[in-house]
């Protein structure tokens, strides 16, 4: 079909409801989004409130397809590098055994993580295990890490580097970012830090033992706040997601570790399954019952 002066019709400008099907497919089939455990990924952030809201499952975060698309992409990547290294002479384990990570958890078993490689036989450095962390960047971010350093640049991945080193018993971590815009690899290598690990576990701790949110550290009109998944309920008010975490009934064991939760109004432990859904005793943190919440 040809327009007016026999050109084809912008057919390119119409709606695409194929992609739109893509977006809503991926957003649809996406994993929960709440946690059991408080990850190691996280504890790099500044503001403590933001993480215990996140530990709480206090809001659902806004990610449309596209994004979560994006997502997907940045951990199909970490495959495809570990066959890179391979090629390049460097041994690469992903896990204990083929199909599993390596897995570590600490307090109480409230706050854990995954490392993507264990790596030996770098250029730099042959006869030295490291934590191997993967991550993708667009072009800004890429460069911002290549020029600034990751400590700089992304201090959260740094942190979670520094808490792998910890939890893991290595003594160095390594960094590959991937740009996405021309492929280019960046490989920055550091030590290990005891003492910056240990503040940041200090720091899970007080979230844990905290029975109510964390002093607020910025203001609302903060750049700090503004794509912060939390902002309305910090600043605004607005109400959480129901679920034990979010009640004033719901207590992590302090104890064992296996990372329980016990519900102080029915006096029993309760399963994952139960805390996503909470029952009609819920009584959201600092706040009376509300008829109907």
């Amino acid at each position: 079909m040809h327009g007016g002066r026999g050109l084809p019709m912008a057919i390119h400008k119409m709606q695409k409801p194929t992609i739109a099907e893509i977006y809503h497919q991926i957003q649809k089939n996406a994993t929960d989004w709440r946690r059991d455990h408080l990850g190691c990924s996280q504890l790099g952030k500044k503001c403590e409130r933001e993480l215990w809201y996140s530990w709480r499952w206090y809001a659902r975060p806004q990610f449309g397809g596209r994004v979560l698309r994006l997502f997907r992409r940045g951990q199909n990547e970490e495959a495809e590098l570990a066959e890179d290294l391979r090629a390049a002479g460097v041994t690469v384990l992903e896990g204990p055994e083929p199909g599993k990570q390596f897995l570590a958890s600490i307090l109480w078993g409230h706050v854990g993580g995954s490392i993507d490689f264990a790596l030996l036989g770098l250029k730099e450095a042959p006869n030295i295990w490291h934590v191997g962390e993967c991550k993708t960047y667009n072009l800004k971010g890429f460069e911002a890490v290549e020029r600034r350093g990751l400590f700089k640049a992304r201090p959260v991945y740094y942190a979670q580097i520094q808490l792998y080193c910890e939890l893991f018993g290595f003594t160095y971590g390594a960094h590959l970012g991937v740009c996405k815009d021309d492929d280019r690899i960046n490989l920055e290598r550091f030590r290990a830090d005891s003492y910056f690990a240990g503040e940041l576990i200090e720091k899970a701790a007080r979230i844990l033992k905290s029975s109510a949110p964390p002093p607020k550290m910025f203001k609302a009109g903060s750049p700090d706040c503004k794509f912060c998944q939390f902002r309305d309920v910090c600043h605004v008010g607005a109400r959480p997601v129901k679920s034990c975490r979010s009640c004033q009934h719901g207590k992590p064991q302090l104890e064992g570790a296996g990372g329980a939760w016990r519900c102080s109004k029915w006096d029993r432990l309760i399963t994952p399954q139960e805390q996503r859904a909470a029952c009609e005793q819920y009584t959201k943190i600092g706040a009376l019952p509300v008829l109907g919440e």
